[in-house]
């Protein structure tokens, strides 16, 4: 036979977008972005790697990929694992990465057309906000405004063609915290540190409660000398 069978060295594997099956549209738009940086990969060991050692082969690999589709699903998937599943009520079209919190870890940001934005870090945990104005495109990025070396940067284009450029976009942190594991990482004065030894977290609770908001403690009187000074 004449024909000749061709083959290609590049194998491509489908993956299902959507985990709910009333949401499923293969013909839905995706858009995809990839080698995101994660902590584990800030102290990869080549040779760790080329031993064969389990723990320097997780900490070597960086195959991390995270999706958006047009019906508003995001996926973060690692070594073709499903890391989490998030579900918008917003048609997506843009996906990009960036670490914004600055902790070496590359968080992702998602774009809708009415501009809702996402900003996931790859614990699912989400920070969104809403652009002034429908866009026709979106980038973000490192780059540079002013002399210095580059910035964190988020760009918008609009449909009356303007261009917004949001420079040196920075988070403390994306993850919610806990008042009550910060206060304990906190130097206090001596006279505080030993009312709260003596409090259970209940009624630590009510204490923050009283001095963030100023209202009526929310577990009932407490005897401490600190509210009373």
């Amino acid at each position: 036979s004449s024909k000749r069978k061709l083959k290609s060295s590049m194998v491509l594997k489908q993956q299902p977008l959507v985990g709910q099956p009333q949401r499923r549209n293969p013909t839905a738009s995706t858009e995809m972005v990839g080698n995101i940086r994660s902590r584990r990969s800030l102290f990869s060991s080549p040779r760790a790697s080329e031993s064969g050692d389990e723990g320097g082969a997780q900490s070597v690999s960086n195959n991390t990929v995270a999706l958006c589709t047009l019906e508003g699903a995001v996926r973060m998937l690692r070594d073709e694992k499903k890391l989490w599943e998030l579900q918008v009520d917003h048609s997506l079209f843009a996906i990009e990465k960036l670490d914004v919190t600055g902790n070496g870890e590359e968080e992702i940001v998602v774009c809708a057309w009415d501009a809702m934005t996402y900003i996931v870090d790859q614990s699912k945990n989400i920070v969104r906000y809403q652009f002034e104005e429908n866009v026709s495109a979106f980038c973000a990025g490192h780059y540079g405004m002013t002399v210095g070396g580059n910035r964190p940067c988020v760009i918008y284009t609009t449909f009356s063609s303007k261009i917004y450029v949001y420079y040196n976009i920075t988070l403390p942190a994306i993850s919610p915290s806990n008042l009550l594991l910060t206060m304990k990482d906190m130097v206090l004065p001596e006279e505080l540190r030993r009312e709260l030894e003596g409090m259970d977290d209940t009624q630590k609770q009510a204490l923050f409660h009283r001095c963030l908001y100023g209202s009526q403690d929310i577990a009932g009187p407490i005897e401490t000398n600190v509210l009373q000074q």
